[in-house]
């Protein structure tokens, strides 16, 4: 934002700087008494949120704000000897300013009068550089700050987060010295530099200042270039900076879908390592290293290039992207490596279990553009893995175009095969088109997709087209169709076209190949210098004209937008059960029955009710007590109403986890397993959805995901991949998630093993966002988006507020302390643009600060004993309601469910009031809650929670008071 310049006098104005300078001089001397000259640590990059401190004209400088050093941010922006105060100060923009002291810009604290080392300003006297406060340059109403923040269509807010004023944006200037919201100048870049590490402020605005790859990609997501200067190996062990690195490989199996790839953006990127006339291959041996396969998400140029192999059978996965690879990419081997990087324009399909036809298939149009490098093979589709990996598709009425205008594809033959189609499906269109290029290995245009168990469900129905104009080939054969022993199913309806122009063959003939069932038109140019023989297609026919009418199909910008969950046309069968049906169920499931009739008969929680009541002393909250819980239903089981064996084979899950997508509401649940032997195999994860909003009868779903529903043969699989691997990757577990938009967020954590450490705590590899643009039919688990274990961020639970997502934390377990991070709502997939909660000023202001320093600062919001969060706003209330399990509450040292309320996301919290004993209701844990799911205006709440000595989740009922 540009400030409007004042109309001082340039005298009037040079006094107030002597007199700043001046001021500033003595609060250095005073603050420099007693303490050490020099400290060696570096600096903390704050944002100050203040919703109960607004800045006032009486302290432009205070003392009782200071920016301390107890909790750094970040070792990446130290002070230098020529502007130790750095441009970044927090003076807001935002914040309320009374028009008794406006804010100008006329007389900041230059550079000529710098702080020396000798002098560093202390954390008693932060001297702010950039709008000492006068009375003489009022502040414009261009950004002013309300507490009515209206909330747009693109980005619907909830309930549970009303618009506060606590977020002012402070300010700094860009390259051309105009104020800009610090928060853009950090983290939005139409040029960001990249290396290994990052290096200085790591703000990715230079060389010297190079934030890493993820970082810089993250800044660029807009659209925009990003300059790799140095070195950079692409690990999953290192995907956001050097202290990543301590998990070890085997926290990331290869099982996994991607380990590392470039996420997706809202434009198109280039990544490169020459910009501006510097070629930083030649200056700073720039190149991009490969250690495991990569994956794109996104739109994205590669040019300017050096790309290594680092590890032998490598594949690059485009995933039905625009991406182009520019004229100046060289490829090699790192020495000892046996192959090339593949390139496979679709995406990678591994076992059912974890895949579903949807996500491996192409639902828009899209080209992939071939100019450079060195490659293993190129395919138009997909790579299976196994028998049991899905097929996908080209979907009916989408054109997929891959067109090659250079170079050098490497493979011989066998499994390493060039082919147009990929090993899936084609409904709609994919085309090839090779101008140029060094090919060692035959052509297919419809290559083997192999075989799912004995069932072939892939098939060729639409339009397959291999062009050749160019290209060096040193084998003779194109093929029409593979010849292979397996079935490769053609619709009668199939257009299968190869049309040759020109290129170089072998002794100067091209031996075109069909199959004596295959519906193939092959094309040849008259007059070209090339002698084509085709055998066992249905025509073969020379025609120029007819060959020049044969181009790459036309690009429609069109994609899906899909607005409800994939609907089933089969119902569920509901209903509680009966007499029949309870004989019916395993020993197991009976016992388990029992229990809970047990639990609603008991009704033993009154002993606790004092424990109910919320400690409050000063009075400061509106949460008067807990007055009751009320048991409503089983959510999952079979002897619930939703019989979830007999519709989805889950006989027990944990969970619940929602998401208000409006008409409905996602449920995500983890670990679902057996009940005596039913309702196997288990699974990870699942996700369910309702348009039942009325919990006071219970919740009925609609469908899962990925589910046929049927009696006993329904299957709800995950949407979350995992690994299966004790100890490297046992499961992903969902733990809270949002919309914002079209997209959903879902929040997991990646369980190293289940083993348990000490009680209940076990190891999380990180904490995760999983990201869905379809309404939930596939999920991106980007690489950047990952809080390593040591943070604390290994079970995440998001909420909305304004125009931020808070984002609640605490490790792997139900005995840690509870953490928090947030980060704008348009920012939610750049990990660079992530704040965390660091301290809290004396008045309890809440202060944020960035970088690897702050987010493992121990600073947490309620103390260690928090296990399996949940956070809304109640509007009866008016305040912020927390629910989690602890093992203790007050002097309850025995499991319980506890409420805590706080007048912000990020404010001050409550003492805990008891919800409900684990000596009255058993072992239950976990509490989910959502603004949806209330009646009374919010005095009362559902609750769902999980329940161990049953393993599945029930729906509960909670009646609050307010004073």
């Amino acid at each position: 934002m540009i400030r409007s310049a004042n109309s001082c006098s340039r005298s009037l104005g040079a006094f107030r700087v002597c007199l700043i300078i001046a001021f500033a001089a003595c609060l250095l001397v005073v603050s420099s008494c007693g303490k050490n000259p020099i400290d060696p640590r570096p600096p903390v990059t704050t944002v100050l949120v203040t919703t109960e401190a607004p800045v006032t004209t009486e302290a432009p400088v205070t003392t009782e704000t200071p920016v301390t050093t107890e909790a750094p941010v970040t070792t990446e922006t130290p002070v230098t000897t020529e502007t130790p105060v750095t441009t970044e100060a927090p003076v807001t923009t935002e914040a309320p300013v009374t028009t008794e002291a406006p804010v100008t810009t006329e007389a900041p604290v230059t550079t000529e009068a710098p702080v020396t080392t000798e002098a560093p300003v202390t954390t008693e006297a932060p001297v702010t550089t950039e709008a000492p406060v006068t009375t003489e340059a009022p502040v414009t109403t261009e950004a002013p700050v309300t507490t009515e923040a209206p909330v747009t269509t693109e980005t619907p807010v909830t309930t549970e987060a009303p618009v506060t004023t606590e977020a002012p944006v402070t300010t700094a200037p860009n390259d051309e010295g105009i104020d800009l919201p610090v928060d853009e100048f950090i983290y939005k870049r139409d040029v960001s530099f990249a290396s290994a590490k990052g290096s200085g402020k790591k703000d990715g605005s230079s060389p010297a200042d190079a934030a890493t790859l993820a970082e810089a990609l993250g800044m660029t997501k807009h659209g925009g270039t990003v300059v790799i200067c140095g070195p950079v190996t692409l690990d999953p062990r290192d995907t956001i900076s050097a202290a990543r690195v301590a998990q070890t490989s085997a926290d990331f199996p290869a099982a996994e879908r991607f380990s590392c790839f470039f996420p997706s953006n809202k434009g198109t990127v280039t990544i490169t390592s020459v910009y501006d006339g510097v070629d930083y291959r030649k200056t700073a041996g720039a190149k991009l290293t490969l250690v495991t396969e990569v994956g794109f998400y996104g739109d994205y140029v590669l040019d300017g290039l050096n790309i290594i192999a680092g590890a032998s059978d490598l594949v690059i996965y485009l995933g039905y992207n625009n991406i182009t690879v520019g004229s100046d990419v060289i490829c090699s081997r790192a020495s000892g490596i046996a192959n090339d990087i593949a390139l496979v324009c679709g995406v990678k399909g591994r076992n059912s279990a974890y895949d579903n036809v949807f996500e491996c298939s192409c639902h828009k149009d899209a080209v992939v553009t071939v100019n450079s490098g060195t490659w293993r093979y190129i395919r138009g589709g997909n790579r299976r893995t196994q028998t049991l990996s899905v097929f996908g598709t080209i979907d009916k009425n989408v054109n997929f175009s891959v067109i090659i205008n250079g170079g050098t594809f490497t493979a011989t033959g066998g499994k390493d095969h060039n082919s147009v189609t990929g090993m899936n499906g084609v409904e709609g269109s994919v085309y090839m088109e090779i101008n140029g290029g060094t090919f060692a290995s035959p052509i297919y245009a419809v290559c083997r997709s192999g075989s799912k168990k004995d069932d072939i469900t892939t098939l060729i129905s639409g339009t397959v087209t291999l062009k050749i104009n160019g290209g060096t080939f040193k084998d003779r054969n194109v093929y029409a169709v593979q010849p292979t022993s397996d079935k490769i199913p053609l619709s009668p309806g199939s257009r299968i076209t190869v049309c040759i122009t020109g290129g170089s063959f072998p002794s100067g003939s091209a031996y075109v190949q069909g199959t004596d069932d295959t519906e193939c038109n092959v094309i040849i140019q008259n007059g070209i210098s090339l002698s084509v023989i085709a055998s066992n297609v249905n025509a073969k026919t020379y025609d120029t004209a007819l060959c020049n009418s044969i181009v790459a199909p036309e690009i429609k910008n069109s994609t899906l937008t899909y607005t409800t969950p994939p609907l089933s046309d089969k119902k569920p069968t509901t209903g509680p059960i009966t007499a029949a049906e309870e004989k019916r169920l395993t020993d197991e499931a009976k016992e388990n029955l029992q229990s809970i009739r047990n639990m609603i008969n008991k009704n033993g929680a009154e002993k606790y009710a004092s424990y109910r009541k919320l400690d409050d002393p000063t009075g400061q909250y509106n949460l008067k007590a807990v007055e009751s819980v009320k048991f409503i239903s089983m959510l999952t089981a079979e002897y619930s109403d939703n019989k979830t064996i007999t519709n989805y084979n889950i006989a027990g899950a944990g969970g619940g986890y929602m998401i208000d997508c409006g008409e409905y509401v996602l449920l995500a649940f983890g670990d679902n397993n057996s009940e005596g032997g039913l309702g196997a195999p288990w699974r990870a994860n699942s996700l369910g959805y309702t348009t039942d909003t009325d919990y006071t009868d219970g919740i009925i779903f609609d469908g899962f995901y990925r589910s046929d529903m049927g009696e006993n043969g329904g299957y709800a699989e995950e949407f979350l991949a995992s690994a299966y691997a004790e100890g490297a990757e046992a499961s992903k577990i969902p733990t809270g998630g949002i919309k914002i938009g079209d997209t959903l967020y879902f929040c997991y954590m990646s369980v190293r093993g289940w083993k348990l450490n000490d009680g209940p705590i076990w190891p999380c590899n990180y904490g995760g966002i999983a990201i869905s643009r379809d309404m939930g039919r596939s999920w991106e688990l980007p690489s950047d988006l990952r809080w390593p274990e040591e943070s604390n961020f290994g079970q995440l639970y998001p909420v909305i507020n304004g125009d931020y997502v808070y984002i609640y934390g605490v490790p792997g377990g139900r005995r840690g302390a509870l953490k928090l991070m947030r980060v704008p709502i348009d920012e939610i997939e750049n990990f660079y643009a992530y704040e965390y909660l660091i301290g809290r000023e004396k008045d309890g202001t809440p202060i944020y600060g960035r970088g690897y320093d702050a987010m493992m600062t121990d600073y947490a919001i309620v103390e260690s004993g928090v296990g399996g969060v949940g956070v809304m706003y109640n509007e009866y209330l008016e305040e912020w309601v927390m629910m989690y399990c602890t093992p203790f509450a007050g002097d309850i040292n025995f499991g319980s469910i506890v409420m805590r309320v706080a007048k912000s996301p990020d404010g001050v919290w409550s003492e805990p009031a008891l919800i409900m004993s684990q000596a009255s209701f058993g072992s239950v844990y976990e509490p989910r809650i959502n603004p949806k799911f209330v009646t009374d205006g919010g005095r009362k709440m559902m609750m769902i929670c999980s329940r161990s000595n049953v393993y599945n989740s029930l729906v509960f009922e909670i009646e609050i008071s307010k004073k």
